[in-house]
């Protein structure tokens, strides 16, 4: 069992913490396990979850809230990977892996970069993506060359930048090869986002080990992934854009719903009691 376990020695009760995980993993059962800041959670829950995943042919999908905890479950993997082979990805969105300038520069976020990504490459106007078919090759070399070692994203972007390629498409080149696949949460508390990730891999769930890292978060960010924003500053904008198109009627829609928002927010101004406005320190 620790033959995925990098380091010389155990801390106390970690093989127990292993072991857990092992069985529940081989049993198909659901385990929810909390150890202390300093235990080596990470590198317990993959020791503990890879022997079977690779007996088995099964995919981790192990899923983070912040980038920093995803970047460390890339690092567990390198410490594990020169002991024995192992292969992890770690998913990032387009806008952070896009190295077309027109997305860097007018995409402000990821939902937007992936808006702007699919019409350039539906236009032929990414070269990154026309490269891959172009040098195919090449970049089946490159993946093939992520596979044997993990790597933080940013220099899954360097060398794709270096070669031309894409880095989100390489990315996702080198998951259907890995062993590992780090990603936010989103990639399973979102609806839309899951089905997308399942169908793109052909995955099944029988077939998927998935980890929630830091699970105590799951709960508010359920709630964040499944809940709609609309910003005074998106209507105002369709206001605008309506009476540029002279679609007076919708125009004077948004306005009568912006004003409907508006009183709404005056009215819960006035239910907040004092002693529940929350006190802003002096700077």
């Amino acid at each position: 069992m620790t033959e995925y376990f990098p380091y010389q020695s155990l801390r106390p009760n970690q093989e127990d913490f292993i072991k857990l995980v092992d069985n529940a993993v081989r049993n198909g059962e659901n385990l929810v396990i909390e150890a202390p800041t300093g235990f080596g959670k990470t590198i317990s829950v993959l020791a503990g979850a890879l022997p079977y995943a690779k007996e088995m042919g099964y995919k981790i999908v192990y899923l983070a809230r912040t980038h920093k905890q995803m970047d460390r479950v890339i690092e567990e993997l390198k410490a594990v990977s020169n002991k024995t082979h192992v292969s992890g990805v770690e998913f990032r969105s387009r806008k952070e892996l896009c190295l077309h300038q027109y997305v860097q520069n007018f995409a402000p976020d990821a939902y937007n970069a992936m808006i702007v990504c699919k019409n350039l490459k539906k236009l032929g106007k990414c070269e990154f993506f026309e490269n891959l078919k172009r040098k195919k090759e090449e970049f089946d070399e490159l993946a093939q060359y992520f596979v044997q070692k993990p790597a933080e994203p940013m220099t899954i972007l360097t060398h794709s930048k270096m070669l031309g390629f894409c880095p989100y498409e390489l990315t996702r080149k080198i998951a259907f090869n890995s062993d590992v696949i780090v990603a936010s949460y989103l990639y399973m508390i979102n609806p839309a986002i899951r089905e997308n990730f399942m169908a793109y891999f052909d995955f099944d769930y029988s077939d998927l080990i998935v980890i929630f890292d830091e699970a105590h978060n799951l709960p508010n960010q359920a709630i964040n992934a499944l809940s709609d924003r609309l910003s005074v500053y998106s209507i105002n904008r369709a206001i605008k854009e309506a009476d540029e198109y002279k679609e007076h009627e919708i125009a004077n829609f948004l306005s009568i719903f912006l004003k409907g928002l508006e009183n709404l927010y005056q009215e819960k101004l006035r239910d907040i009691k004092i002693d529940e406005v929350p006190i802003i320190p002096e700077s």
